[in-house]
């Protein structure tokens, strides 16, 4: 069983920009998943270190 984000190590925001990244990923693979014109721009490294 793949270990969720949400349930790790990783902190909120971090895992938030793991999520962001999985969900991107998933999305340029899979022919049936799209994102949303108005998707925001991708999380980066920076949207989890620099978190106040």
């Amino acid at each position: 069983m793949p270990l969720l984000p949400e349930w790790s190590h990783l902190s909120r925001a971090c895992a938030v920009v793991f999520t962001d990244a999985y969900v991107r990923r998933l999305a340029h693979l899979t022919p049936r998943l799209k994102l949303r014109a108005d998707a925001p721009p991708p999380l980066t490294r920076d949207d989890c270190i620099n978190v106040r």
